[in-house]
């Protein structure tokens, strides 16, 4: 009896505790609402995400923007350079070919001028000396003649023939019938050239007759013959050279 008492009230403790009313603080959330929730959440979660990404894009355009201009600004000074370079180069070599052709065409033009100055000065020098050598010439030959007769006086004043020396040329040139030739000297050669009589008869094989003249240069002497008269007097003789070679101008 004992037993079986205890068991039905076993079964009756727990048929109370299956229908007793149970408390708790924990709430039922319904299903609808957290989905709507987390997909409140997702949402803004994509959106920052987005932002996010928009401004990392919004970054790096901006970047590649600037390193765009960067660049674009770095080829453009580039290319102003190179273009001024060559620009600077072409125009330096057509300046360079420029001006050598107008530098040359300019120095053959005066190099001609100069030549023509020159072949002008050299015609002008030219005249100036024939005329200088015209005016000249008589004078130059004058003074020739008083050397050359200074000479010639020299040379016979040393000479042991004195005058003779002048006049045993002539007499051998005389005609053979030229039998009497006169020489007429200054008075101071009259007593030496009687002394040479002997001798010059010998010689031109005629007779001489011997002059005296005081109107006689140095030196002087003339000899006449029948067909000639001969002025051996060394002025005389360089005269008519002189007189000579002023016609064979």
């Amino acid at each position: 009896m004992s037993l079986s008492h205890k068991i039905i009230k076993a079964q009756h403790a727990l048929a109370e505790e299956c229908f007793s009313p149970i408390k708790t603080d924990v709430l039922a959330v319904p299903v609808f609402s957290r989905k709507k929730e987390e997909s409140s959440e997702r949402s803004a979660l994509e959106k920052e995400k987005s932002n996010l990404y928009l401004l990392e894009a919004q970054r790096e355009a901006d970047a590649l923007i600037k390193q765009a201009k960067e660049e674009a600004a770095v080829l453009k000074q580039t290319a102003e350079q190179e273009g001024y370079a060559v620009g600077q180069q072409q125009g330096y070599q057509e300046g360079y070919t420029h001006g050598y052709q107008e530098a040359m065409v300019k120095g053959q033009a005066e190099s001609e001028q100069l030549k023509q100055h020159a072949v002008q000065l050299l015609l002008e020098a030219e005249e100036q000396t024939q005329l200088y050598y015209k005016e000249k010439k008589e004078e130059w030959l004058e003074l020739a003649a008083v050397m050359a007769e200074n000479i010639v006086h020299e040379t016979i004043d040393a000479s042991s023939e004195k005058v003779l020396s002048l006049v045993y040329p002539v007499i051998h040139r005389l005609k053979k019938e030229d039998q009497l030739i006169l020489l007429t000297v200054r008075p101071d050669q009259k007593a030496f050239v009687k002394e040479k009589l002997s001798h010059l008869e010998q010689q031109a094989e005629a007779r001489f007759v011997v002059l005296t003249d005081h109107s006689l240069e140095r030196n002087g002497c003339i000899i006449e013959t029948a067909h000639s008269i001969t002025d051996l007097q060394v002025s005389r003789q360089l005269e008519n050279m002189l007189d000579e070679m002023k016609k064979m101008e």
